[in-house]
């Protein structure tokens, strides 16, 4: 009798721990339905190979993360039982390029993707959208729609917002613009917000994580003043930060590091001095970190590649007048490498962004020393594909250093704007203001100088 009655005492102990544990397991939601955010649905793509980008991975359970990711291409007249491309599982990606052989020019083709999460739990596909491959030829278009005024300008693209800004900048030799400009795909649009002194400075980078552009030093010509603030812009307003971080400069490489939530800082120089420290911006603090560098830089640009998952920097000076480089490096958050030496001719204060659609980082412009005083500035425009530089014969701005560029994500072009031109190193250098936008997908003709009418797409 007393083994039965401890048998019945063991038999619910274990349904009620069984009933506990049954109480605590909670069913896995599947992750959210992406979204396909590149290329735009109907839009028109120059190249045969394009990068595919989906909306950032999302799930209801917040322990959850990304696993992998699928992607699939159909042609217009083909279905997804049968697709043109088919990544199969692809890895924790929000993009994918479409290998090269498998689309053809002047045709129409539809995609999709889903994601699956931590728990082998996979989305629903995303709602299909179309892109049209055109390939035509490579040129530069100008917009007759007027914009910021002439300027040496910051720079930058707002992804959130689907916005590029150009903010501050220095005019005439003595004229310190503190103004703010967005572009938005169409048009100009001052903002009349006010911000921080006019100067000049290479970019303000897009902070993904947490949402804001990130300006930091430059110089105001006039006074031959060197600046050490911190600021942010959010699209609504300027914000100094108080932050103690890296000396005065101005000519510093800038780019924004989105797989590791981290703006990265090279470079740069003050009253001559030419600096070789690498810094990172977390969005609340300035660190220095204790890595080789490329040797003294000013001058030089640096974007992102995310299919690569590294900043590219290219070009410089390493001292006044000359010592111009054209050496390319990369930046995979814990070390620098060269990665090529030559290709475009050597340049400081080039423009330069990278196309999110074609995976090319595109360089134009820039100064050149020739001796002493004398500069001259270019006006080539040049791509790097991650392994090799390639020239684009595309005719178009005057030549030019110090312009804006960026990549419009809405147009899916590259635009351009401002720089200055001028034979030397005096206060005669002259100030530019036009909007050009880098295309591919021009008739096959001599090019001449086009200007696009407002509105056009």
């Amino acid at each position: 009798m007393k083994s039965t009655a401890e048998a019945r005492k063991v038999l619910l102990f274990v349904c009620l721990f069984g009933l506990v544990l049954t109480a605590n397991v909670v069913a896995n939601n599947p992750p959210n339905q992406p979204s396909n955010d590149l290329p735009g649905d109907g839009t028109v793509i120059w190249t045969l190979a394009p990068i595919l980008w989906s909306s950032a991975f999302s799930d209801p359970d917040p322990s959850d993360t990304q696993a992998s990711s699928q992607w699939q291409v159909r042609s217009a007249t083909g279905d997804y039982a049968t697709p043109l491309f088919d990544s199969g599982p692809a890895g924790a990606l929000t993009h994918c390029r479409v290998p090269d052989g498998l689309l053809s020019n002047e045709q129409t083709y539809f995609w999709r993707v889903r994601h699956q999460d931590s728990q082998a739990s996979w989305s629903p596909y995303s709602d299909e959208t179309a892109f049209t491959v055109t390939i035509g030829q490579w040129g530069w278009v100008q917009f007759s729609d007027s914009g910021p005024s002439l300027r040496y300008t910051a720079h930058g693209y707002d992804r959130e917002r689907d916005r590029g800004v150009v903010a501050v900048g220095m005019g005439e030799w003595t004229t310190a613009n503190t103004d703010t400009w967005e572009w938005d795909s169409d048009s100009w649009t001052n903002t009349s917000l006010s911000g921080p002194v006019g100067r000049t400075a290479q970019r303000i980078p897009y902070d993904e994580a947490r949402g804001e552009m990130i300006l930091f030093g430059g110089s105001i010509w006039a006074t031959d003043t060197y600046l050490s603030d911190t600021w942010t812009y959010d699209g609504v307003q300027w914000t100094q930060k108080i932050v103690a971080g890296p000396a005065a400069r101005m000519g510093h490489g800038f780019a924004y590091d989105s797989k590791r939530a981290k703006t990265i800082l090279y470079g740069g120089l003050r009253y001559g001095t030419y600096y070789q420290d690498t810094w990172e911006w977390d969005g609340a603090s300035w660190a220095q970190l204790s890595v080789a560098g490329l040797g003294n830089r000013a001058g030089s640009v640096m974007v992102y590649d995310p299919e690569q998952d590294k900043i590219v920097l290219f070009g410089g000076k390493t001292a006044h007048w000359d010592a111009d480089c054209n050496d390319t490096w990369t930046w995979d958050g814990g070390a620098w490498a060269l990665r090529a030496n030559g290709g475009p001719p050597a340049r400081a204060f080039h423009a330069m962004a990278y196309d999110r659609i074609r995976g090319h980082t595109v360089i134009f412009g820039g100064e050149q020393a020739l001796g002493g005083t004398t500069l001259q500035q270019l006006g080539d425009t040049w791509e790097w594909d991650g392994t090799a530089w390639t020239q684009i014969a595309a005719t178009g701005p005057h030549e030019r250093a110090g312009a804006a560029m960026f990549y419009d994500e809405i147009r899916q072009s590259i635009i351009l704007v401002g720089g200055c031109y001028g034979p030397s190193w005096s206060h005669t250098q002259t100030p530019l203001g036009d909007t050009w936008e880098l295309r591919g997908d021009l008739p096959l003709v001599t090019q001449s100088a086009r200007i696009l009418v407002k509105g056009a797409k």
